[in-house]
């Protein structure tokens, strides 16, 4: 529960900064983390198992990726390609997952959460400097 909390003060600070400071980029990337976000959240507390939830978390995962690599794609900025470099990294914690049905459930769940973290500094980073360069370059926003 002390995971989550802090997860959740991580995402929303980030994504709050994200929202009021960022260019149009970060506030896509920020709405992106924030329903990704929710929909993972729904899932894990209604009592599915790791096993019953990795198929759906696999999809938003996968629709995530999809997502921040569009954005990556289509954009100046250099923090949605680190994005995506970490929800690869989580895309195979599944694949590993699904390698090795022995995979504590445990040690899965903490796997999948971890890159988030990264994930969402990046984007927040990202943001500091776009914030930073549009206040130094008005011209340049």
């Amino acid at each position: 529960m002390v995971l989550y909390l802090f997860y959740l003060a991580f995402m929303t600070s980030c994504c709050g900064y994200a929202l009021c400071y960022g260019g149009k980029p970060e506030r896509i990337g920020a709405v992106i983390v924030i329903l990704a976000s929710f929909l993972t959240s729904d899932l894990a507390p209604h009592g599915l198992g790791w096993a019953d939830a990795s198929l759906s978390l696999l999809i938003i995962d996968g629709m995530t990726m999809l997502a921040i690599t569009t954005l990556a794609l289509s954009t100046n900025r250099y923090w949605p390609m680190w994005f995506a470099g970490f929800c690869l990294v989580g895309l195979m914690t599944h694949v590993a997952a699904a390698a090795m049905p022995e995979f504590a459930a445990k040690a899965y769940s903490l796997s999948q959460g971890f890159w988030a973290y990264p994930a969402i500094g990046s984007m927040a980073l990202g943001t500091w400097f776009q914030h930073r360069r549009k206040n130094i370059m008005p011209s340049d926003a």
